[in-house]
């Protein structure tokens, strides 16, 4: 269940933040907590964890990074999780990663770069 932002002018594909394309991540299905410590609630009262926030916590333990947001605004939901190896752009993720997350991401196989990117446009 991805999370539809109502913010004209946001518009992102899930696994936004992947710069290597999706084709070739393993991604699978966790169960999102409501009570977590990544849940932003926005101004209207909707509560979601963010594309690309680390799961279950923003630590060592962490698996993988959530693929697209989720909404856990009336309860725990289910989430589709990257685990497999992937590059991903840190300045694409909403939250920013621990040390020892992004550490024990790199021994799954993660690469982790700075920035995407810019995108230049001919006219």
């Amino acid at each position: 269940m991805s999370f539809i932002d109502d913010v004209k002018g946001q518009t992102y594909a899930p696994g936004f933040f992947i710069a290597n394309g999706d084709e070739n991540i393993v991604r699978k299905t966790v169960q999102a907590a409501q009570n977590s410590a990544l849940v932003v609630t926005d101004a209207n009262g909707t509560k979601h964890i963010p594309a690309g926030a680390p799961y279950p916590t923003n630590d060592g333990s962490a698996v993988g990074l959530l693929y697209e947001d989720v909404d856990v605004t009336v309860g725990d939901a289910p989430a589709s999780l990257v685990v497999g190896p992937a590059t991903v752009y840190t300045s694409a993720i909403k939250v920013s990663l621990a040390a020892s997350c992004i550490s024990a991401l790199e021994a799954k196989g993660f690469t982790f770069l700075e920035s995407a990117p810019a995108v230049t446009r001919p006219y």
